[in-house]
């Protein structure tokens, strides 16, 4: 997966302005009508497929989910993605008592079967 933060060389935290800049002065450099480096068409795809990226917060969003990275920009750190709990009788609804309840139901209707044979 690629670093939309990396290939514009912004930070993970950078603002619209700073990202347009950025962009701005990376495609000023890497347009294939200006620059003169043979892979500078392909340079300047990147840059403009991670501003458009980096600028749709939706976008923006699941790009940090996939990278590994969940910008919280109120904090103005960063943490992991949360990651899927596994299902606990208590989450699904069913109570441990409910089911200790049930085995000992179980428990006594089998022995008074087997009381009246």
């Amino acid at each position: 997966m690629e670093n939309y933060y990396q290939t514009l060389g912004v930070r993970y935290d950078a603002t619209e302005e700073e990202i347009k800049t950025i962009y701005k002065q990376k495609a000023k450099l890497y347009h294939p009508d200006v620059s003169t480096m043979p892979n500078a068409s392909e340079i300047f795809k990147k840059i403009s497929n991670a501003k458009d990226i980096l600028l749709d917060p939706d976008k923006r969003l699941q790009h940090d989910y996939l990278i590994g990275l969940r910008v919280n920009h109120q904090q103005q750190y960063y943490q992991s993605p949360p990651q899927p709990q596994p299902a606990t009788p208590e989450s699904s609804g069913t109570k441990w008592w409910q089911i200790l309840l049930l085995l000992i139901l179980a428990i006594i209707l089998g022995s008074s079967d087997r009381d009246r044979r």
